[in-house]
């Protein structure tokens, strides 16, 4: 779309185009938008039903975040640390892949363009895919835990050797193929990092996803920056840019197994 529009208009034009966008959604999300299921009319009375226990726990609030609790969990720890070795290759996709595609595999602005969409689209459907056969790898596991354990490191596995074999594959299709199916198993990790921050949280659900978030922020700063300096270092080599992703996907195996996804840290 980015190219398309630069046909028609300025990259100026592009940004405030592209940013009006942004106000048409909070024009609709604030007309729909509740604090309180029960103040939103398309919520039935079997909905708040189920949402009534959770009510009470969001109405009760919490005193001060048990941050020495947080701070000497495994679990947190690892949670974090899982997150900022999955943000690191994620951030490549939005940051440095139309250069790379242009600069390594030599293809034109539009012939990036057309490529570059592959790893984010692969993404979102390896997150609803997750999402859909959690519930029942849960059941054949008979462990949430276990599933999330399989489902988070087969992410991580799958995604480090499709990303190894897109380096290695000469046709530019192909390679953004293999790319857009590692940035699928990524996107596996997700959906039971973020419900791990619910279930660990409890009612810091809020801190320990913010938290972790955080982690995947540290890393949209670190691999963008750590990237160049590779590139730089290396007389433009961009392999080993791709290699240090590859790692990172690795190191990410090795969290899931120690991270207890489903026991809360405050137990009262």
């Amino acid at each position: 779309l980015v190219i398309f529009v630069f046909s028609f208009m300025s990259w100026r034009g592009a940004f405030v185009l592209f940013g009006a966008l942004g106000v048409v959604w909070a024009v609709f999300f604030y007309a729909w938008f509740r604090d309180n299921p029960k103040d939103n009319k398309s919520v039935n009375a079997a909905e708040l039903e189920l949402l009534a226990e959770n009510t009470k726990v969001a109405e009760s609030g919490h005193g001060s975040v048990p941050w020495g609790k947080l701070t000497t969990s495994r679990s947190i720890w690892l949670l974090w640390a899982q997150y900022f070795f999955l943000s690191y290759p994620w951030y490549f996709y939005i940051t440095w892949l139309p250069t790379y595609l242009q600069e390594n595999r030599h293809l034109s602005p539009v012939e990036s363009a057309k490529l570059a969409i592959l790893p984010l689209f692969f993404g979102g459907l390896g997150s609803l895919f997750c999402g859909f056969i959690s519930a029942k790898v849960a059941v054949l596991t008979g462990s949430v835990k276990t599933a999330r354990q399989l489902l988070a490191s087969a992410g991580f596995a799958g995604a480090a050797v499709l990303l190894y074999l897109a380096i290695h594959t000469e046709n530019a299709t192909y390679a953004m193929l293999m790319m857009g199916l590692a940035s699928f198993c990524n996107d596996l990790v997700m959906p039971g990092a973020w419900a791990a921050c619910m279930d660990i949280g409890g009612k810091y659900a809020g801190t320990v996803a913010g938290s972790m978030n955080m982690m995947g922020n540290l890393a949209g700063f670190v691999a963008p920056s750590v990237g160049g300096i590779i590139l730089k270092s290396t007389g433009g080599d961009w392999n080993m840019f791709l290699y240090s992703m590859v790692g990172m996907y690795v190191l990410g195996i090795f969290c899931w197994p120690f991270i207890d996804p489903v026991t809360p840290i405050d137990q009262d």
